[in-house]
Parts: C-alpha cells; structure tokens; sequence
C-alpha cells in the first residue's frame, strides 16, 4: 500500500497544539485529526484479497466488500494470489481451497515458508464447497484462522473480517 503523510501543526488559541495529518491512500484523501497512530491506522481502508477462481464470487465479494469500506483485490488462482500477498501486503485474505494451478493449501505453504514477519502476515479465511472434518483440520494445521464452507453468506464473511481485524 502507497500511503503518503504529511503533518501539519498550528499553534492554538489556547497553550494546546492542533495537529491535522493528511493521508493519501491511492487517489483518497484523508484529513484526520488524531492523537495517535492506532486512530489514524483505523481511518485507512482496510484491505482484502479475494482468492477465487470463479469470477462470480469475485465480483459479487468485491461489490459488497467495497460497498462496506474495504479496498479490495482480486485474484482468480493460488499463483496470481501469492504474487498479490507479496507485492500489496492486504490485512486479511479470502482464499479459496479448490484452483487451478496453485490451491488454497499449496498457498499457504509457500507464504508460511517465506513469512519472515509472523507479525505483518495476513489472516486468512479459507471457503470451500469441501466442509469435510479433514480439510477443517488441514486448514486449522497450516494458519487458517476462520474456515467458511460455501455456499457462504456474505454478511457472515463480513463478520469474519471484522472479527480477525479487531484481533490484529
């Protein structure tokens, strides 16, 4: 994420300092007045990425997630998934099991192995039509923290992303 600030402060009226911070978020704006980083953090969107190869899911997500505050990315397999992981660093990652060419598991193999900040790495919510006790705790071994069997309601999974946020 490309985010640019720049402080201002002004001396008020009284002995209290006014402090404005202005922070760009791609082509956003925000004027935030804060006393600390963690109020400032949470006026920035929050950023997702959606794993799924089918474009539906994709674009239906991406709809109700924007429209919910959250900036969005997507990606239609377990390769084109990493590449977003690694290069736009997203809070939480919807990622689903079954793909092409990279799955869900392969995935998060490869992340875990290349994670050298435990501390910076997203939280994953893994859906598959699969809902077998098998493929819960293979996820469950390899740092999913919310599994969701699809068919998934979409407020559910807003749910499941503002709970791992609020734990972050």
């Amino acid at each position: 994420m490309n985010i640019k600030t720049r402080r201002y402060e002004s001396r008020a009226t009284s002995l209290e300092s006014f402090h404005s911070i202005i922070i760009v978020v791609g082509s956003k704006f925000f004027d935030i007045k804060a006393h600390s980083q963690k109020d400032i953090m949470s006026e920035v969107p929050k950023r997702v990425l959606l794993v799924d190869d089918d474009e539906e899911i994709l674009a239906v997500t991406k709809m109700v997630l924007e429209s919910n505050g959250y900036e969005v990315i997507t990606a239609q397999d377990g390769c084109e998934g990493l590449t977003c992981i690694e290069r736009d660093r997203p809070d939480v990652v919807v990622l689903d099991l079954v793909m092409p060419r990279r799955n869900g598991f392969s995935l998060l193999e490869r992340l875990h192995v290349d994670a050298s900040h435990p501390a910076r790495s997203p939280r994953i919510i893994m859906t598959t039509g699969n809902d077998e006790q098998r493929h819960r705790d293979s996820a469950k071994s390899r740092g999913v923290d919310i599994f969701l069997p699809k068919p998934y309601d979409v407020d559910e999974l807003i749910e499941c992303i503002e709970k791992l946020l609020s734990e972050k």
